[in-house]
């Protein structure tokens, strides 16, 4: 999934929480989250209740995200 965090001054930091759910019609392993960006040291995952685990078909899991704009 993708979040905007809108403007967040340098120096500050936001955290947000993601949702995620297995939207199709069987159970995946979801074995870890990663952060991609450009920019990837301004992003760390400060909680995962999403990785290493069976995700089953309509299920979700949450994991906060905080970005801190170097």
């Amino acid at each position: 999934p993708s979040h905007d965090f809108g403007n967040v001054v340098v120096g500050a930091a936001d955290t947000t929480p993601l949702a995620i759910v297995n939207q199709g019609d069987t159970p995946v392993f979801v074995s870890a989250l990663r952060v991609s960006s450009v920019n990837v040291e301004e992003f760390t995952i400060v909680e995962d209740g999403c990785s290493e685990r069976q995700m089953p078909a309509g299920e979700g899991c949450l994991a906060y995200m905080r970005f801190g704009p170097l």
